[in-house]
């Protein structure tokens, strides 16, 4: 996936905000908070973002192209 380590750097700080605060409400208990399902979490939630921007940068480049062959030639 295309940016996928960048995108893991960039979302650590919307990611762990999150986290506190599910472990401080309760919703995730903090005995489950193993090093494994924090990376997965983590994983999870960058791979989600990676997926949505490279489908994004499809559709857009789709576009490029379709109004590069609707444009005539002069």
């Amino acid at each position: 996936m295309d940016g996928y380590a960048d995108n893991v750097d960039n979302m650590k700080s919307d990611i762990v905000p999150i986290l506190k605060e599910m472990v401080d409400t309760g919703e995730i208990d903090t005995s489950m908070m193993t090093p494994q399902l924090r990376l997965m979490i983590l994983m999870s939630s960058v791979a989600v973002k990676t997926i949505e921007q490279n489908n994004d940068k499809k559709k857009n480049q789709n576009i490029v192209e379709d109004l590069d062959t609707d444009t005539p030639d002069f």
